[in-house]
């Protein structure tokens, strides 16, 4: 039976590294009878066109910047066209967007995938939901991060943590995978770890994991283009970038030059080799036991009700040794200089850059002006010279004025 696999995330699973090896290795996967393509629409800068499920939730926005639901709509029929279209030649179509799961919690798009499970059983399709779940402690620190780095202008993480903004950050997973299962059914979703010691497949990576889940064999063939490294961004940067993001224009949210110009800061600064790094948690372990309780009992019913196991749906996490992050920590002045510091050097090599471009477009307006004055010389030596058939002077009349013009320009480039 042709099957529609739909990736919806969650965020943070490694679904840029997922959607990269899909896209690369296209041609082996529809050697075995599945398709990965690229829908022909572009997005803003959040949304890779490797995205190709994005169309089922993307805005589209109408010239007064609202959006425009009429044409959303449309977006989405074309799509789902298109996929038509693309069973035509395999038997497995696979769709793949992060954003996805949070939107299903919004009442705009919350029904999406009921009208994929429409089109499937018009089509006699059967539809698969793949789905990633990481440890909500390691999820909400890794989102809190990452929406800092894009200049979201986020309050502190103690204020953070107690108002976690429930459609933008969708933690009680088991709510949200019954939803699901209300439009899809519940034996239609597959539910995978995302944590290191849990990858299925040969090479337990994701990669080989996210294979098995389509029912392939994780060979050869298969191509790592690009190894994924992860840039990250230590706590007391993290800090220093939100406080920053407050000084952003509105408009220049969430992915600003000048956003992009502290995150590369920060980012450098949280990788500088041979300086001693601020290790510590966003949780002490009294707060950490308490946020992750509250999931304990829908942990246990994913692994016993979607994922036929037992046991729990994460590895048990030991008390940490490290320090709950706090503001006025040992490292926060050192990072504070360094960051400083960083920025100061960045902008003096940007001056010296300016300044020798300067330079050069000096030297190259001096040689034209040289060469425009020479030009002007020789042309009023001819409008001096005796001139046959000029009738009252008009002509000599018009160049004169050209080359009083040119000698003008000449004056004020100067």
């Amino acid at each position: 039976m042709k099957t529609l696999y739909v990736h919806i995330g969650t965020p943070k699973t490694g679904t840029s590294a997922l959607q990269d090896f899909l896209t690369n290795n296209a041609a082996v996967l529809e050697k075995y009878g599945f398709c990965y393509k690229l829908m022909p629409y572009r997005y803003t800068r959040d949304a890779s066109i490797k995205r190709n499920g994005h169309f089922l939730v993307g805005k589209i926005y109408d010239e007064q910047r609202k959006v425009d639901k009429e044409a959303r709509g449309r977006r989405i029929r074309e799509g789902l066209e298109i996929v038509r279209e693309w069973f035509q030649t395999v038997d497995s179509v696979i769709l793949s967007d992060e954003g996805i799961w949070n939107t299903l919690a919004t009442r705009t798009h919350g029904k999406i995938l009921s009208l994929v499970k429409d089109f499937c059983d018009e089509n006699g399709y059967a539809l698969k939901i793949i789905v990633y779940l990481r440890s909500q402690d390691d999820y909400v620190v890794s989102w809190w991060r990452q929406r800092i780095r894009s200049g979201s202008k986020l309050r502190e993480w103690d204020y953070f943590i107690d108002h976690l903004p429930p459609k933008k950050l969708v933690t009680d997973y088991y709510s949200q995978l019954c939803r699901i299962a209300d439009d899809v059914g519940k034996e239609n979703i597959i539910v995978r770890r995302y944590e290191k010691g849990s990858f299925r497949g040969s090479a337990h990576t994701i990669f080989s994991d996210f294979l098995d889940a389509l029912g392939l064999e994780y060979t050869d063939e298969y191509q790592v283009v690009q190894e994924y490294v992860n840039t990250s961004l230590e706590t007391n940067y993290a800090e220093i970038k939100r406080i920053l993001n407050g000084l952003l224009p509105d408009e220049n949210q969430p992915f600003g030059k000048m956003s992009r110009y502290f995150e590369e800061i920060a980012v450098h600064c949280s990788n500088l080799p041979g300086i001693e790094q601020y290790r510590s948690s966003m949780f002490s372990n009294e707060s950490h036991a308490e946020f992750m309780g509250r999931y304990e009992e829908g942990n246990r019913k994913i692994v016993t009700e979607f994922m036929g196991e037992e046991g729990e749906l994460f590895h048990p996490q030991p008390e940490s040794d490290l320090p709950k992050w706090e503001r006025q920590n040992p490292r926060q002045y050192d990072d504070l200089l360094l960051f400083i510091g960083e920025a100061f050097l960045r902008q003096r090599d940007e001056t010296g850059r300016l300044e020798d471009e300067i330079s050069t477009l000096k030297e190259e307006l001096r040689k034209t002006s040289h060469e425009l004055a020479v030009q002007s010389k020789k042309l009023e030596k001819l409008m001096k010279a005796p001139k046959e058939k000029d009738t009252a002077g008009q002509k000599q009349g018009r160049v004169g004025a050209y080359a009083r013009k040119i000698k003008n320009k000449i004056a004020n480039l100067k």
